[in-house]
């Protein structure tokens, strides 16, 4: 099964949310709203505070989200954003983990094994400078 609803997140696609506490994504920033009801209900903006991404974050999320979907990611979609490939960019975490057997080479990408989906946050770690 796939979560259509988080799938959204996971491709990095731009999201606007609303409420307390809660979080959009646009053109590469973060912007998180303010957790309080109160002070959420009563600010002008709702804005607690307004994240631009760098490069690097942004690959890592590449990695990081697009690992949650059973199917992996793939070169071409990393390359067509960044112009690099995941493969030069993460080498040594992408041979340790699949050392690990925590996830496996496919054709033209990589994606979690059972295990790597068993130890998910370990995999993400990885890809965390």
């Amino acid at each position: 099964y796939e979560s259509k609803h988080n799938t959204l997140y996971w491709d990095r696609k731009n999201y606007l949310s609303f409420g307390p506490a809660s979080s959009s994504f646009i053109k590469n920033q973060l912007i998180d709203h303010i957790p309080n009801l109160n002070s959420y209900l009563n600010s002008k903006d709702n804005l607690a505070e307004i994240t631009k991404l760098t490069k690097q974050e942004l690959k890592e999320d590449f990695m990081i989200f697009g690992l949650r979907k059973t199917n992996g990611i793939f070169s071409k979609d990393y390359c067509k954003q960044f112009g690099t490939s995941f493969f030069d960019d993460f080498k040594t975490e992408i041979s340790k983990l699949v050392d690990e057997k925590l996830i496996k080479i496919i054709p033209n990408g990589i994606k979690l094994t059972k295990l790597g989906i068993d130890f998910y946050d370990k995999v993400a770690i990885e890809f965390i400078n």
